[in-house]
């Protein structure tokens, strides 16, 4: 079964629901994405990647940090939630960001805040 991000909820929402990524992060140098799926585990890389193809399918910068907390925190389509430190959702999004822009690399500060 293929993950998917079905919805976009506040922090208290996504909360409240089952977490499955409700990490706190800040990393100064942004792994590859091999290396930080292989942080993250292999129960979590489905989900990281519903994130990732969402926002490819949205075609602009992921929300920032700040956005996720108030009302971008995504729900998958097995009902399972993210809602991650502003840093944590950082790093999340610059391991995005240089995979896609590897002459422009960025660390989690380009999307926390």
């Amino acid at each position: 079964m293929t993950i998917e991000v079905v919805a976009w909820v506040t922090f208290d929402e996504a909360d409240a629901r089952d977490c499955i990524l409700d990490d706190l992060g800040g990393m100064r140098e942004t792994p590859s994405r091999a290396e930080y799926l292989a942080m993250m585990g292999d129960e979590r890389t489905p989900y990281i990647e519903a994130i990732w193809r969402a926002f490819d399918i949205a075609d602009r910068d992921p929300p920032t940090g700040t956005e996720h907390q108030e009302s971008k925190c995504p729900v998958f389509s097995d009902g399972k939630s993210a809602a991650m430190s502003c840093r944590a959702w950082g790093d999340l999004c610059a391991v995005w960001w240089n995979e896609r822009h590897p002459k422009d690399r960025v660390n989690y500060c380009k999307f926390a805040w």
